[in-house]
């Protein structure tokens, strides 16, 4: 009888200060096994596949030189440009439209005894002037990539209009004298051609290309002239 006592109030006192064991939830039996982490597709490229899908948005910059000696007596200037473009839903997106926004300001100059006009005689040779069209241009237009299937290169062509937001900047002298400061804004319409290629870096691709813009300018100061030029620039641009 005291046996039974004694191992009753074992019992009793193991089961007091037990540490209740944690319900598996209903449904589940056993171990409770790991996912599988998800497996990343695989993207293949058919061998056979000249071009490859183009991003839907390209967003970045660029900057270089113009070169207006090409068109005009203006020199060298750099440049910069800020850019977008929309890549249309047909034809693997290579052809989409661009918007950018860039500003240059290429000037030219005489020094005493180079400026050529008869009509002034002799007090010609003391005159002096630089002449600086500040620009700020808005670009519009198609542009069509060719990302290729088998190389990190990325062909592109681009075109279209430019609008032109100008103040040309006038300072001369004459005999000693300053003429003072002369401004003339204008709003005008060209174009621009552009080629290039662009190199897969990172989450987007390096781009070098050339172009050529014509921008007619008919002002009081400049008279009838072409502030294009020759453009050469280096940018990056993010894909997405």
């Amino acid at each position: 009888m005291r046996t039974k006592t004694i191992t009753a109030l074992v019992i009793a006192l193991c089961s007091a200060f037990a540490v209740p064991a944690i319900a598996a939830p209903p449904g589940l039996k056993g171990k409770v096994k790991p996912q599988p982490k998800p497996v990343q597709p695989i993207v293949r490229v058919d061998p056979n596949a000249v071009f490859v899908p183009m991003s839907q948005f390209t967003v970045g910059a660029r900057v270089g030189a113009s070169f207006g000696q090409v068109a005009s007596e203006l020199g060298m200037s750099p440049t910069g440009e800020l850019q977008m473009s929309w890549q249309m839903p047909f034809a693997n997106r290579m052809v989409g439209l661009m918007f950018g926004m860039g500003y240059s300001a290429p000037s030219a100059s005489s020094q005493p005894g180079s400026y050529g006009d008869t009509r002034l005689g002799q007090n010609a040779s003391s005159i002096s002037y630089t002449t600086t069209v500040k620009d700020f241009a808005i670009t519009l237009g198609p542009q069509i990539f060719f990302p290729l299937a088998h190389a990190p290169l990325i062909p592109y062509l681009a075109g279209g209009l430019k609008t032109h937001f100008t103040t040309v900047e006038t300072e001369g002298s004459a005999g000693g004298q300053a003429f003072g400061t002369n401004r003339e804004p204008r709003t005008r319409l060209g174009y621009f051609v552009r080629g290039g290629t662009g190199v897969r870096l990172g989450p987007g691709m390096l781009s070098f290309d050339l172009g050529f813009e014509g921008s007619p300018v008919d002002d009081a100061i400049t008279g009838s002239a072409n502030a294009g030029g020759l453009i050469t620039s280096l940018g990056y641009f993010i894909m997405l």
